[in-house]
């Protein structure tokens, strides 16, 4: 049996809402404005609820806007 990989490289990261800002530049609400982004929230055992925003790698890797 062969081994099946991904088709084509990844183009998005989970990104913990609290580190947005230090691995993008912007704030979390600018981020969420921007196309290709998307805000998710797991709820974990005892209902406590993380954010975090799914962004395409080329905003990661981008410097931070002014």
């Amino acid at each position: 049996m062969s081994a099946v990989g991904w088709r084509k490289q990844p183009g998005h990261r989970l990104v913990a809402f609290k580190d947005v800002r230090s691995l993008t530049g912007l704030d979390p609400e600018e981020v969420l404005l921007r196309r290709d982004t998307q805000q998710l929230v797991r709820v974990e055992k005892g209902g406590r609820r993380v954010q975090f925003i799914r962004i395409p790698l080329e905003l990661l890797t981008a410097e931070p806007e002014e």
